[in-house]
């Protein structure tokens, strides 16, 4: 089949038609000395023409770009993405346009699962996958997965916890050299001002990583908005995992706004316009009668907010959820005598 130029990208809130999506015959290729098999997916426009599928995300929080690791030595060969599907906020009920596009990844597993029921397309597929999809759907690996909590019958053992939003991992375009091995990362990352990026500075490798509690460095967490392209399918072992078959999405483009434990706040109310008053006199007083004096003092004890901003939780929009006053000038103290009746 010749290379595939025309393009469908999927909106967040536009539903996938099964009909549509085309899985090819698995085949297997070789790339340097690495040699495995796959199927190609590819989504049919109104013209009926084969497109590439890209599939626009909704803006969500993330942790970062995060290293993907060489099994056997160790060394980085790529990143990925942890994007999740739903915010904290609406995993209970998510959105319309989170539902949509959970949705169309499912409508997409469920055309591979079709796709793997017929034996004639199992044929060409490596005997190390093919022990596990002649189970059926159990033998493709699920689009979604879940941060794992204690089995409650097991504290020992991990389960996932279906509680949390659905995660989907997914990796970054590169272009590895035949050569060198040296990996150059294609997938566009566009920053704050809309400034073209390498995504490498939102992964540990940034200088401006932080450190966990251990003083490793952690990812630059911020708002993600990806584009998925619907790559393929891969065929084979997937490590200790009883999986022969899993789909293969890459993030081609992305909007992405770190968080900055400095940033300002944007301010929720107008401008104090009020004027300052350095010099005031109280007309009533209060009697003291111990010593027959009024004592106004104002101490300067107000902080800035944004001293505490790093207590906020980092979710998708910052919410304050105690507002203090900002400071204000220190007044200026009158005593007066304050006479009593006789």
């Amino acid at each position: 089949m010749s290379r595939i130029t025309e393009n469908v990208i999927i909106q967040p809130n536009v539903k996938l038609n099964s009909s549509r999506i085309v899985i090819t015959s698995p085949e297997t290729v070789t790339f340097g000395n690495v040699t495995y098999t796959k199927s190609n997916i590819y989504y049919k426009d109104n013209m009926g023409t084969l497109c590439n599928l890209f599939m626009i995300g909704n803006p969500q929080w993330c942790f970062g770009v995060n290293q993907v690791l060489d099994q056997k030595t160790g060394e980085v060969d790529g990143f990925q993405v942890c994007y999740n599907c739903t915010s904290k906020d609406t995993v209970q009920d998510p959105t319309r346009e989170e539902k949509c596009l959970m949705d169309n990844f499912t409508t997409i597993r469920n055309s591979l699962v079709e796709f793997l029921s017929d034996e004639k397309n199992l044929e060409d597929v490596p005997a190390s996958a093919k022990i596990f999809l002649e189970r059926g759907e159990s033998g493709i690996k699920p689009i979604f997965s879940y941060k794992s909590m204690p089995d409650p019958s097991n504290p020992k053992k991990k389960i996932p916890d279906t509680s949390a939003a659905p995660r989907i991992y997914a990796k970054l375009q590169k272009r590895k050299d035949k050569d060198t091995k040296q990996i150059s990362i294609t997938s566009r990352f566009f920053g704050p001002g809309n400034k073209q990026v390498n995504p490498v500075i939102y992964s540990e490798l940034s200088p401006n990583a932080s450190k966990d509690k251990d003083g490793n460095p952690r990812a630059v967490s911020g708002t993600i908005t990806p584009v998925f392209k619907i790559e393929s399918v891969y065929y084979g072992a997937h490590s200790s995992n009883p999986y022969g078959a899993s789909l293969q999405v890459r993030i081609s483009e992305a909007n992405y706004s770190p968080w900055v434990a400095n940033a300002t706040l944007p301010r929720m109310l107008g401008a104090n316009t009020t004027s300052v008053v350095t010099e005031y006199e109280d007309e009533e007083g209060c009697e003291n009668e111990d010593d027959g004096e009024d004592v106004f003092d104002q101490e300067d004890t107000d902080t800035n907010p944004m001293e505490d901003l790093n207590s906020i939780e980092q979710t998708e929009t910052a919410t304050v959820e105690e507002s203090r006053p900002a400071p204000t000038p220190k007044k200026k103290v009158v005593r007066r005598k304050v006479k009593k009746p006789e």
